[in-house]
């Protein structure tokens, strides 16, 4: 299943060097689900059986460098996944609000407050993982 959001956005996203959309090499893991380049299983969360979407938060505490080679990355794995990425943020302006993500914004005045947000979001959300960007950007 191709979604064409995730068509448009890739189709938006330009830069002048190429990005390797690659997460590293993957390896078959035992019982023959797929591994990462660090060998651990991949969450078979991500892969849902059936119709529907997979959701994927990613948290963004602090200005990102490079926004365009992360959503590219993330705007792939959507296509080709079938995973919906939804931008989890304490910033005004993340970066990813230009390329069409979905962007919610945690204004809690406290860490307790903001992490309280979160958790409600992940409930209405149904994320399979929350990931931070800054992880996201650090396997290359």
């Amino acid at each position: 299943m191709i979604d064409t959001q995730a068509l448009d956005i890739l189709a938006r996203l330009t830069d002048a060097a190429p990005v390797d959309l690659d997460l590293g090499p993957a390896s078959a893991a035992p019982g023959g689900a797929l591994a990462t380049a660090a060998g651990v299983p991949l969450s078979p969360a991500l892969w849902p059986r059936g119709e529907g979407w997979a959701c994927l938060g990613v948290r963004v505490t602090e200005p990102l460098t490079d926004v365009t080679a992360l959503a590219r990355k993330l705007a792939a794995t959507a296509a080709e996944r079938g995973i919906l990425p939804v931008i989890l943020t304490t910033l005004d302006q993340s970066g990813f609000e230009r390329f069409g993500f979905r962007v919610e914004r945690l204004s809690g005045a406290s860490e307790a407050a903001r992490m309280a947000e979160e958790a409600e979001l992940a409930g209405f959300w149904n994320f399979a993982l929350i990931l931070d960007a800054r992880d996201l950007i650090a396997t290359g």
